[in-house]
């Protein structure tokens, strides 16, 4: 027997024995007994009467079990009954009171009320009993499970599960099946009805974050307050960028970033890109202006210095106190004036005083040594008669024969007695030149656009030939001008008496006194009016050069000794080496080598014409330059090398034997074999022949207006422009250089 179970309060079950109710009995007669279908009879004449008049409760059914003294009460619906044994279907007893009544009396006769209940516990079928809150399906299994098969359990509903189970029927309930979907309805399923959904008021979502407290209304979700700033991506505008776009998103204004290129607005920046809804780019570089008193920054696209206060470090071990001024580190420089003396001077290097030589002792005497004494100064210990020098040369009274030759024959003590300073024609001085381009004093009308150079004597007088020779003091003032008649004159020389010697283009020679008088002239020596500048040896002999072709002896007295043919021309300057032979070049395209006597000792071919004057070195070899080819002879009248150049002017000499001369690209440098050791280009030809100081600085005109001045490495010192040059320098005693340039005399200082 099924129990009857509570229901829910808020809704009580209804009991209806009928197919489809809320409570059916069904069994199968065939399997009922008697005593078993009396007890069914009794219990559904009892619920009967109660449920279907009454509407009872699940309560009052509980009550009514008790009156019949029943523990379970189960509802039997026989069905039609087939057999006349069973109770029919629609028989309907009133009260519970005559069902016990009439069972008492006419089916039990004595049997009690717990008879009954005994006797229907222990006779009836087996019961099933099924229960759902609110609606319940109870099923009784009163027949063989195989009745199944003909059993059809439909209850027209769709919202219950229908099924047999052990010969019953069961009709479950499923409210799931009534979901309709709206969270604004209460969903169940009722066995007699069907789907039922009503309405709630409940909360809800209607699936807008902008709004809230939503809240059910006639089955759907009200919307609440909104609470949303924006509604559409129009609203949000003042969120776009070059990097990002104003979006409405779940209500709000967000920035939506945007990849690509960009551009931030900062000339300082380069590469500019969007990152994370960022326009940035990578900062300009200007570290390269960072310093210890500065640093690197830009500004409007431009990299600029910012100055840096404070204490710094300027890297140098000999200053202290080091701090930042104007944008630049400075310190105190370390005091070493106590290692100062006439020969050196304190400086400071790695930290410590060491003692420097503050001036250059050497002479450019190589018949001196040099030294420096802390308390005199420069000395010079001249050295014994005799003594080697240069490099065939010996020392005589402090002078190297075979440097500049033997002067016996020149004014002594004058600094440059004669074209390219001796009768070797070496070209150097004793003397340390200027340092810088600085003009001392420069003396107009002087030269006329001749080609003559100035001489210097032992006073520092200047004589240099013109329209009419001129002596002109060291301080730039015209002492005299001699009385010759002619335009144009040679280069000088000085004699040892002072007599100054010079050629004219009248075809003469003359000589004038140191007090400006003309002691004598000599001539007509050239048909073609022209003398070379004059040589003179040992003896005072003077020797030179005319356009006859011949080279002519004079004595100092004004006699001539002897002329030699050379060919058509003999205009170069002779040149006379230590052992007294003369060497000069003809048109004829011979060097000649004479004595004394006007003898010739050799002659070579160097297959071109003769214009410059040779140069005797101190290995005692000739150089000369002929057409684009320097040669090499040596005393032997042998071609010793040649070297590939145009020359313009005579071969000067160093000490050590090298060679510097001018030619028409530039100034060269080459070493005692012929190699070149360097180069000075040089727009313009040059027609001066280079000076040599003290230090191996070369200076030269050009006929591109300037006076250079190239030190021994072949590095310009200095330039200073005077105007178109075409004669060669000479330097006092005192390192003043001297050049004639477009009819003026320069002067420039030491």
């Amino acid at each position: 027997m099924a129990t009857i179970q509570r229901a829910a309060p808020a809704r009580q079950p209804r009991l209806q024995l009928a197919a489809g109710s809320d409570y059916g009995l069904r069994a199968n007669p065939a399997s009922v007994t008697g005593s078993t279908r009396l007890s069914m009879v009794l219990v559904w004449s009892l619920c009967f009467s109660g449920c279907l008049a009454e509407r009872a409760t699940a309560a009052e059914l509980e009550a009514m079990a008790d009156a019949t003294s029943m523990t379970d009460t189960a509802l039997i619906d026989a069905g039609a009954a087939t057999d006349g044994d069973g109770l029919a279907a629609d028989t309907v007893v009133s009260t519970a009171a005559d069902i016990v009544d009439s069972a008492s009396s006419t089916l039990v006769d004595s049997a009690d009320a717990g008879d009954v209940r005994d006797a229907s516990a222990s006779d009836a079928p087996d019961i099933d009993a099924q229960t759902d809150v609110g609606d319940t399906a109870i099923a009784l299994d009163a027949g063989p499970a195989d009745a199944c098969a003909t059993l059809k359990c439909d209850d027209k509903h769709p919202c219950t599960k229908d099924s047999c189970v052990k010969g019953a029927c069961v009709y479950a309930p499923d409210n799931k099946a009534c979901d309709d979907g709206e969270v604004c309805t209460n969903d169940s399923c009722d066995v007699k009805k069907g789907c039922i959904n009503p309405a709630n008021e409940e909360l809800c979502d209607d699936g807008d974050a902008c709004t809230k407290t939503d809240l059910c209304k006639d089955g759907k979700c009200q919307p609440g307050a909104d609470s949303c700033p924006c509604k559409g991506d129009g609203e949000c505008a003042k969120l776009t960028s070059a990097c990002a776009k104003g979006s409405c998103s779940a209500g709000k204004c967000v920035k939506k970033p945007v990849i690509g290129a960009c551009d931030d607005g900062d000339a300082c920046t380069g590469g500019d890109a969007c990152a994370a809804g960022v326009c940035a780019g990578k900062a300009k570089d200007c570290s390269s202006l960072d310093g210890p008193c500065a640093k690197g920054q830009c500004g409007a696209g431009t990299c600029s210095a910012k100055q840096l206060a404070g204490v710094c470090d300027d890297g140098d071990a000999c200053t202290s106190g080091d701090g930042c001024s104007g944008g630049v580190c400075k310190g105190k420089a370390k005091d070493c004036s106590s290692l100062k003396d006439k020969c050196n001077g304190g400086v400071c290097k790695a930290g410590g005083c060491v003692a420097v030589p503050l001036k250059l002792c050497d002479d450019g005497n190589p018949c001196t040594t040099d030294s420096c004494d802390g308390a005199k100064g420069c000395v010079h210990t001249t050295l014994a008669s005799n003594s080697s020098c240069g490099v065939s040369g010996i020392c005589s009274k402090g002078v190297c024969v075979g440097s500049p030759g033997n002067m016996s024959g020149l004014q002594k003590g004058a600094p440059w007695p004669m074209f390219n300073g001796g009768p070797t024609h070496q070209g150097r001085s004793t003397a340390i030149g200027p340092q810088t381009a600085k003009l001392k004093w420069k003396l107009a009308g002087v030269t006329g656009s001749w080609s003559a150079s100035p001489m210097v004597a032992a006073d520092g007088t200047i004589y240099i030939g013109g329209a009419g020779m001129k002596a002109i003091t060291p301080a730039g003032v015209v002492k005299w001008t001699a009385p010759t008649k002619s335009s144009k004159e040679s280069t000088p020389a000085i004699g040892a008496n002072g007599t100054v010697y010079i050629g004219s283009n009248l075809g003469t020679v003359s000589a004038i006194s140191p007090a400006g008088k003309k002691t004598w002239t000599l001539g007509a020596f050239a048909s073609r009016n022209y003398v070379s500048a004059p040589a003179i040896n040992a003896a005072g002999t003077v020797f030179l050069g005319s356009y006859d072709g011949y080279v002519n002896a004079v004595s100092p007295g004004g006699k001539l000794q002897w002329k030699f043919l050379t060919g058509t021309d003999a205009t170069s300057s002779p040149a006379i080496g230590v052992d007294g032979t003369i060497y000069v070049g003809g048109s004829d395209h011979y060097l000649y080598a004479l004595d004394g006597a006007g003898k010739e000792k050799w002659k070579v071919d160097l297959n071109a014409w003769i214009g410059l004057g040779p140069s005797v070195g101190v290995d005692g070899a000739v150089y000369i330059g002929v057409d684009k080819t320097l040669f090499a002879v040596d005393p032997a009248g042998k071609i010793k090398w040649t070297f590939a150049a145009q020359l313009s002017t005579s071969v000067s000499h160093r000490h050590n034997g090298g060679l510097v001369f001018g030619a028409s690209d530039g100034l060269y440098s080459i070493d005692a074999k012929g190699k070149q050791v360097w180069k000075f280009p040089v727009t313009g030809i040059s027609l001066s022949s280079p000076l040599l100081d003290a230090k191996g600085t070369a200076y030269f005109g050009s006929m591109n207006g300037y006076l250079y001045a190239i030190d021994s490495s072949g590095k310009e010192k200095w330039k200073y422009q005077v105007g178109q040059i075409r004669s060669s320098v000479a330097m006092a005693a005192d390192g003043t250089l001297y050049v004639g340039a477009a009819g003026t005399l320069y002067a420039m200082a030491p």
